[in-house]
Parts: C-alpha cells; structure tokens; sequence
C-alpha cells in the first residue's frame, strides 16, 4: 500500500477516449501543469502532469527543441492506450510503423548541434529527412496509426517496453478502490490479469 523501494515512480494508463477527456479537463487546471501531444514544445506519445508548486530539472529532454525550459514540477506520467489489430502479425507491423514515426518525430525535434554533422551519411540523410517532414506532419501521420484500430478487443500502450503490455479491453470497465499512501484511488479491478500478462508469476 505503498512506493516500493525499486519502483518510487507512478505511470498512469487508460483508454484512449478516457485519456482525451481527461486532457480536456486538465488543459486549463491553475494547480497543475499539462504537456501532451498536441501542444507546442512536447513531442513525446504520452502526458506529463505536473505540480505548479514544485520543481524539478530533467536534463533527459535538453536535446529537443522545447519551446518552454526543461524545468516542471513533480509530476506523473499518462500513457494512453489504444486499440490494436486482432492478427499478430498486423500488430508487429504496426508497432514498427508507430515505432518509426516516433523515432522521426524525436529526430525532427533535436536540436542542430555538432554532434549531428559528425554522424554518418546515413544518419545526416535521416535527420534532414525527419525536419524536411517536420514534427507536425509526423504527428498528424502518428495520430492516423493511433486511429486506425481504436474499437477492438484488446488495447496496449504502443510503445511499451514490455513484449506482453497488451490486455483485453473490458477489464477497464471495472474499478475498485484501493488505499495507497493513505490516499484511496480507482484501479481496475482485474489487475491480476493486467500483472500477470506483463510479468508472468509476479508474486
């Protein structure tokens, strides 16, 4: 019921219609800070919701072009999930589309150093071809792939690092309150399913 010692971090995931309502809600929040997709200066498939009150410094993103500093506050992750195809193979292929446009998106967004015209050929071609494309078209290709299997009967968070991150989609129909950090909160009630089909024998 509380952090554990090798995890101190909280990600948050949800359905991809949940994830834009709540987006929705928190674009104007006076308490906290929101950086999502589709607003200037983030370029990552995922939400950060900050703390307004706190600070934190994140050298990981002093590479891209941000159009804010890279200071935020204390903050959680939100990872959408989205509908993916029924057949295996179409899910590999799809990933690896997400995956590359993603990577793409990244190029696209860093900034112009010495570092990159010391790279090779190859490299230099792909970095000028992601900024011929630039962030907002790579965007507009990423949210057409998101789109493309939305109602189906399992979801993942496309680019998840675990193999197995993908689950039926009626176990987020229902909730459950738990007690963490002597706070309640809603989970899904069938998270034994959700950790089971990421980590096999957790317990």
């Amino acid at each position: 019921k509380g952090f554990i010692p090798w995890d101190d971090d909280i990600d948050i995931i949800m359905p991809f219609n949940d994830y834009k309502k709540l987006l929705n809600i928190l674009k104007n929040d006076k308490h906290f800070e929101l950086k999502a997709y589709h607003i200037d200066g983030w370029f990552f498939p995922f939400s950060k919701l900050s703390d307004k009150n706190t600070i934190v410094q994140n050298d990981e993103y002093l590479k891209y072009n941000t159009s804010d500093k890279i200071m935020w506050g204390v903050s959680v992750d939100i990872f959408p999930m989205h509908g993916i195809p029924n057949s295996s193979i179409l899910f590999r292929i799809h990933r690896m589309l997400l995956s590359f446009v993603r990577s793409s998106i990244l190029k696209s967004a860093e900034k112009k150093t010495a570092d990159i015209y010391n790279n090779s050929f190859r490299s230099n071609i792909y970095y000028f071809f992601c900024n011929f494309v630039g962030c907002r078209r790579w965007q507009i290709i990423l949210n057409f792939l998101y789109s493309l299997f939305q109602n189906q009967n399992r979801i993942a968070y496309l680019f998840s690092p675990y193999k197995n991150d993908t689950h039926p989609s009626y176990i987020f129909n229902q909730l459950e309150e738990i007690s963490f950090e002597n706070q309640n909160f809603y989970i899904i009630k069938d998270w034994d399913i959700m950790l089971n089909s990421l980590y096999g024998d957790y317990m």
